[in-house]
């Protein structure tokens, strides 16, 4: 149980490792499979709201990812 609030929390996190997907939801932003419109997808059928606020820098931040993926296989 924790007091709290998801802010204080994600204030002491690793900003380059979590990233919030909601109001109420913080994700840890290496395990993010898939960026729906409307969720985030981390793997069988485990998925999490994402608002309108955050679909833009959540969705930016997951293409980047795939790119230096795709250059690091290349």
């Amino acid at each position: 149980m924790c007091y709290e609030t998801l802010s204080k929390i994600y204030e002491r996190l690793d900003h380059d490792s979590f990233i919030y997907t909601h109001q109420g939801f913080i994700a840890s932003f290496h395990h993010i499979k898939e960026v729906k419109r409307n969720a985030v997808c981390f793997g069988r059928d485990v998925e999490i709201p994402i608002s309108r606020k955050h679909y833009e820098p959540v969705k930016a931040m997951h293409m980047d990812k795939i790119y230096r993926l795709r250059e690091e296989k290349s």
